[in-house]
């Protein structure tokens, strides 16, 4: 998707190809991060992998706020808002974690009116963020790239792509720049179910507001990086709950990653405090803090500098906890 014709190739050889429904819904996700460029893919690919796609219709946002605020369930909003299909986290950031792509999310539901917000879903192109506007530079050679501009210098532009994935192009090379407004495609929560989508605006509406979802606060992990033991350098990261616990049904879709792993290594990284600093484990019957094994048995307060420390803790994939949540109301735990 990175060359200019490749969507019309695809699409000129893709009614011939007898593609397994996961690779067509892959690839549906694949035209939806694309954006304009994807659009024509997007609708010849989604009826193949079973997937509805419609034009976003007109709304009263009003309505729908106020159908959310008095149907909508925020709890499960967020589980939907989580899910990998929809992508939110690839882009968005709330206290923190997830992607930096999109605007920040943390206090989404303090700052903005809830129709607001719900416009911005359903016709992301109609209010684009300042500093979130994307732009596709064709190259000499033919290929495209595409995002949103991270900064520029005298020679070259570093976009930042839906992935988070940063790349510098030489000024040198382009041939020409067009402005495609929001990296979010329309119709991108067009799958959902119409409670569904209640529930997913009750949850943005209450972010930052003061309560469960209040993000506003470093004091517990919200990513964990998962990692074989004798894969160390490979990572996936896995979010948390606005309130810090990492539950089964999160963990459940990195599990299959892990399948022949005889464990999972999870670690988070916080800011020290410079001194005592007290942290709280939950879910976990092994833990390291700096690569030296702690002991959970009973408080755990070590003296530690205001350097960057690394904790990390033991996972059976084929039993996992109920909630994995570490906490510290003296330390600051950073979301990358």
């Amino acid at each position: 998707l990175a060359i200019g014709a490749a969507p019309e190739q695809i699409i000129k050889h893709i009614g011939a190809a007898n593609l397994p429904k996961p690779v067509l819904t892959a690839g549906v996700r694949a035209a939806r991060e694309a954006g304009k460029n994807g659009r024509q893919l997007l609708a010849k690919l989604a009826p193949l992998a079973g997937v509805p796609v419609q034009e976003t219709k007109t709304a009263d946002y009003l309505d729908l706020a106020k159908q959310a605020k008095q149907q909508g369930d925020a709890v499960r909003g967020e589980f939907i808002y989580r899910r990998t299909a929809l992508a939110c986290v690839t882009c968005h950031a709330i206290g923190g974690a997830g992607g930096k792509v999109g605007p920040d999310m943390t206090s989404m539901g303090a700052s903005a009116p809830l129709d607001y917000v719900i416009e911005s879903l359903l016709d992301p192109a109609a209010k684009v963020k300042e500093g979130y506007n994307a732009v596709n530079l064709t190259l000499k050679d033919g290929s495209v790239v595409m995002g949103v501009q991270a900064r520029e210098s005298a020679s070259e532009i570093v976009l930042r792509d839906a992935t988070g994935a940063e790349k510098a192009v030489p000024k040198a090379q382009i041939a020409s720049t067009t402005n495609i407004g929001s990296l979010m495609p329309a119709g991108l929560i067009e799958p959902l179910q119409p409670r569904e989508r209640l529930d997913l605006y009750a949850f943005l509406g209450e972010l930052g507001k003061p309560g469960p979802f209040d993000a506003s606060k470093g004091s517990v992990a919200r990513v964990w990086m998962l990692a074989k033991p004798d894969a160390p350098e490979f990572k996936l990261p896995a979010y948390t709950l606005v309130d810090g616990r990492l539950v089964k049904e999160l963990l459940a879709e990195k599990l299959p990653m892990f399948a022949d792993a005889p464990a999972i290594q999870a670690s988070t990284r916080f800011q020290g405090p410079g001194g005592k600093t007290r942290l709280k484990i939950a879910g976990a019957k092994k833990a390291w803090l700096d690569g030296q094994p702690l002991d959970l048995a009973g408080e755990i307060a070590p003296e530690l500098t205001s350097a960057v420390h690394t904790l990390t803790v033991e996972l059976d994939p084929k039993n996992p906890p109920e909630a994995l949540r570490a906490e510290s109301p003296d330390a600051r735990f950073l979301g990358e």
